[in-house]
């Protein structure tokens, strides 16, 4: 889930023209902090941050929990 989002973001930031400079002064904080955001292996990230980011981004966000049939239920 988390290799999705910052693939969402690194593609918003992309189409903005932002940088990693650039977001970390719009989110007030350093740039090592936005690094360990997009870090797809740093599953660390709270909900207040991926807010954030949006907020920061502008775009409208969504979170979803899905069911995953087990191996068993579609053998």
């Amino acid at each position: 889930m988390k290799r999705h989002f910052v693939m969402e973001i690194r593609a918003l930031m992309k189409a903005r023209g932002l940088g990693v400079n650039a977001l970390q002064k719009r989110l007030g904080t350093g740039p090592s902090q936005v690094q360990r955001r997009l870090n797809r292996q740093d599953t660390g990230i709270s909900l207040k941050s991926i807010v954030k980011v949006l907020a920061v981004l502008g775009p409208a966000g969504q979170i979803a929990v899905e069911v995953k049939q087990s191996k068993k239920e579609v053998a």
